[in-house]
């Protein structure tokens, strides 16, 4: 073991510390740890000895000494032949001058527990001469690489390896250099440089195996091409991952082998990063309309096969898949899995799958409100409330006001109505929508909301001053068949309506052309109005028609009844007995038993008058022309229907809630259900009936029948050339109605 006292000498056998690759003969005492060379030299330790080593003072300075000495100790035990120690002066100072006293090794000794032992392994260091600088060059760099590359491919150390390189590379030994560094490569993660070394060296084990750690899927593809028979099992996914993103026949091939070779499937890098792309490929397609519900039927199975350890993603983009393969079931199941629910489409799925009209509440989620409709009028309108409930909402969101306050009207739902009402009259409500308010409220017994719409709507209502006033009529002839009482009012109510019927009604001339006496008298009673329903009556007790006369009579006797009851309930007994005693006089003299007389009103006719022909056509002033059509004869019409002359070979009237036009001229007879808009066109003629874009003839028959059901009425057309007719069975109306078109 030989010191040099100067670093001059072996400077220029270092290599350039600028360079990329580590310096070849050049390690720390740590990155040395584990090798053995012949010759070792220890470069500059002295220098970093701590000048206190041999009196230290604290824990912490003990410490660092003693990871100095370890260090040493790790350098100088890697040399097998020689130890040389290369130090400056303040080195050999500090460390080295104490390695090489005889004397004071000799102290040292003495204190061992086994001299003998420490005299046969421990000597002096002796200072360097010429001679010894020369001993320093190595003479087998060979068994150095060998040394590097053994160590470096079992500690798996790019380092070691490079410097190995380096000496292989000096002994012009090109093979073993490109072997080290292929090694290096590796042991670094550059796999595609790595396998590229390895193929130059004809190891294409290696180079598959590297080009498959670092995925490196062109260089794999090449692979295959030189070695088609080997590592089958991965080579689809090679081809897969190496096409580029539009090649749909990779993705389909994909998918197929994914389907028929799950075993082949795990959780290594290479397969996470495929599950990505096939996911990423599919979710790019999504928009495709040219796929076929087969395709994405695969692309789903296949998504589903891959097993993804984040699955949510990617069972949504199944899910997505599976929809548009119309496999609804799978498409909810893996919506369902990936937490993927509020999408339209996840509702529409749903809907299908538990069908109508269970599916609606799924529909109106994924806000299709064409849907609901065009569903509703596929199953011919039911008026069933699981379809009404979403119906109504669909045609309120959709803008369809007057629609959806029809069928909230069915609903029985007050705040919709009234919102619908007004978003349709938009402040000038049509007096069709009106009158089906008005009917509406009267018949559901709102009798305090009805006041605020005659007081609202009745001044404001579109139409001709004619229609407007039938309004008024409207309104009593609703309060007369209604279940109101003189207590469903307050006062004020109660006499809101009696100043109705007097100034609206009574105060008409001509009033009894559009109601019934009966049905003003009722209507009378209902409100409570006793003093004017007996003024009311006492005109029609002597009336000629014997019919009239008894019912004004009862129901005066009723009345009469009611108010002598009132007064003994408050306690006014002389006008009771006054009333009583009048009550049994005119009993007597019209022979009616006022106990037989029940103070209930009761169920008044529904019919209307019947308004005679205006004059100018039932007596006209001049000569008329010849007409060129005759009128059509209509029998069977419910009492009081108003048949009105619109023009010259048109006549209109109203059943119930359907408008209907006979139109000589054109030979055909228009049915209108005010209600939903239902128009059903008659063609005599034609023999035809034409219901919205339908149309239905009398093919090699003289007879058509047709039934609308949610318009409730059904009819035959009987198409004989010498008396062509219509017969309307419309539902609540007792006899049915026959028009001959003539």
């Amino acid at each position: 073991m030989q010191r040099s006292r100067g670093a001059g000498e072996t400077r220029e056998n270092l290599p350039n510390s600028q360079s990329s690759e580590p310096l070849k003969n050049v390690l720390s005492a740590i990155s040395a740890k584990g090798l053995e060379f012949k010759r070792v030299i220890l470069y500059k330790f002295g220098e970093d000895c701590n000048h206190s080593v041999w009196n230290l003072k604290g824990l912490d300075q003990k410490v660092k000494v003693e990871y100095f000495f370890n260090k040493l100790y790790v350098a100088a035990s890697r040399a097998t032949d020689y130890l040389f120690v290369v130090d400056s002066e303040k080195g050999d100072r500090q460390l080295w001058q104490y390695a090489s006293d005889e004397a004071l090794l000799q102290a040292m000794l003495g204190h061992a527990r086994s001299k003998t032992r420490w005299e046969e392994n421990v000597r002096t260091i002796t200072p360097g001469t010429p001679a010894t600088a020369r001993q320093m060059r190595e003479d087998d760099p060979g068994a150095i690489a060998l040394e590097f590359e053994t160590k470096g491919l079992n500690a798996e150390n790019p380092g070691l390896l490079r410097r190995a390189k380096q000496f292989y590379s000096d002994m012009g030994d090109r093979a073993n250099a490109d072997f080290c560094e292929a090694w290096a490569l590796k042991f670094e993660g550059h796999f595609c440089e790595a396998g590229g070394y390895f193929l130059g060296l004809g190891d294409s084990d290696q180079a598959w195996d590297c080009f498959w750690q670092g995925m490196c899927w062109l260089e794999l593809v090449n692979w295959y091409n030189l070695h088609p028979q080997e590592q089958a099992a991965e080579r689809f996914l090679t081809l897969f991952m190496a096409a580029p993103p539009q090649d749909l026949d990779a993705l389909h091939q994909f998918a197929s082998v994914v389907l028929n070779q799950k075993q082949t499937i795990n959780t290594s890098e290479q397969w996470t990063q495929a599950r990505q792309e096939y996911a990423n490929r599919i979710e790019a397609f999504l928009n495709n309309p040219k796929f076929k519900p087969e395709q994405w039927q695969q692309f789903g199975e296949g998504l589903a096969a891959l097993e993804f350890a984040e699955p949510s993603r990617f069972y949504k983009l199944a899910g997505d898949c599976f929809y548009r393969a119309q496999n609804y079931e799978q498409a909810i199941y893996y919506w369902e899995a990936g937490d993927a629910m509020q999408t339209p489409e996840y509702f529409w799925a749903k809907a299908l799958g538990v069908g109508m009209p269970e599916g609606l509440e799924y529909l109106a989620q994924a806000g299709e409100c064409d849907r609901i409709i065009a569903e509703w009028q596929q199953a011919g309108k039911p008026r069933d409330r699981q379809w009404l409930t979403y119906v109504a909402f669909a045609l309120e969101t959709k803008k369809h006001y007057q629609q959806a306050f029809v069928i909230y009207v069915w609903l029985d739902e007050l705040v919709k109505v009234k919102a619908c009402f007004d978003a349709a009259s938009l402040n000038r409500p049509p007096i069709k929508l009106l009158k089906v308010l008005f009917q509406y409220l009267f018949r559901r017994k709102y009798w305090s909301e009805a006041i605020d719409a005659i007081e609202t709507y009745l001044p404001i209502v579109t139409g001709s001053e004619s229609r407007k006033l039938d309004l008024n009529f409207d309104i009593i002839y609703e309060i007369s068949g209604s279940d109101l009482s003189p207590h469903d009012l307050n006062n004020q109510q109660r006499q809101y309506y009696v100043e109705f019927i007097k100034t609206q009604i009574l105060a008409t001339p001509d009033w009894y052309q559009d109601l019934l006496i009966q049905q003003v008298g009722i209507a009378l009673e209902k409100v409570g109005a006793v003093t004017e329903t007996l003024s009311f009556y006492e005109q029609f007790v002597n009336c000629i028609d014997p019919e009239l006369r008894q019912f004004a009579r009862e129901r005066w006797i009723a009345t009469q009844k009611k108010q002598e009851q009132y007064a003994r309930n408050q306690n006014n007994l002389d006008k009771a007995r006054k009333i009583y005693s009048e009550l049994l006089k005119q009993s007597a003299s019209w022979a009616i038993v006022p106990d037989s007389v029940s103070l209930a009103p009761p169920l008044v006719s529904r019919e209307r008058p019947r308004l005679p022909l205006p004059k100018s056509a039932a007596a006209p002033t001049f000569q008329p022309q010849p007409p060129t059509v005759q009128e059509p004869v209509i029998q069977g019409l419910p009492r009081g229907t108003k048949v009105e002359r619109i023009e010259d070979g048109i006549i209109g009237f109203e059943v119930r809630h359907l408008a209907i036009k006979v139109m000589s001229s054109s030979k055909q007879v228009l049915i209108t259900d005010v209600l939903n808009s239902r128009d059903v066109r008659v063609d005599w003629e034609q023999c035809q009936v034409n219901i919205g874009e339908a149309t239905i003839d009398a093919m090699g028959s003289h007879q058509l029948s047709f039934a609308l059901f949610t318009s409730g009425y059904r009819g035959i057309l009987i198409c004989d050339k010498k008396t062509p007719r219509l017969e309307l069975d419309v539902q609540g109306c007792q006899s049915k109605i026959l028009i001959e078109l003539r």
